[in-house]
């Protein structure tokens, strides 16, 4: 990763910073858990498997099944034609 942190920006500012994101997209993070939401964060911002699970301190048969959850979730069809 850059160093920037997706996740302060969308999650820890004010409501004015959630303007920036679509609604659909906001809709289908908070759906996740907070781990599939980290990884689908850092993932959004480049950050390759190996680095994702170092850390997030976390096994890749947990990254893996984590990343399956967040491509089998319901809400994923509403994002992808953003």
């Amino acid at each position: 990763g850059d160093g920037f942190n997706l996740e302060e920006s969308v999650c820890d500012q004010d409501d004015g910073e959630y303007n920036k994101w679509h609604p659909e997209t906001l809709a289908f993070l908070h759906k996740l858990s907070p781990l599939q939401r980290e990884i689908a964060l850092m993932l959004a911002n480049r950050y390759e498997r190996e680095e994702i699970c170092e850390i997030l301190h976390i096994t890749t048969k947990t990254y893996d099944n984590s990343f399956k959850r967040i491509c089998r979730n319901r809400y994923i069809n509403s994002i992808k034609n953003l």
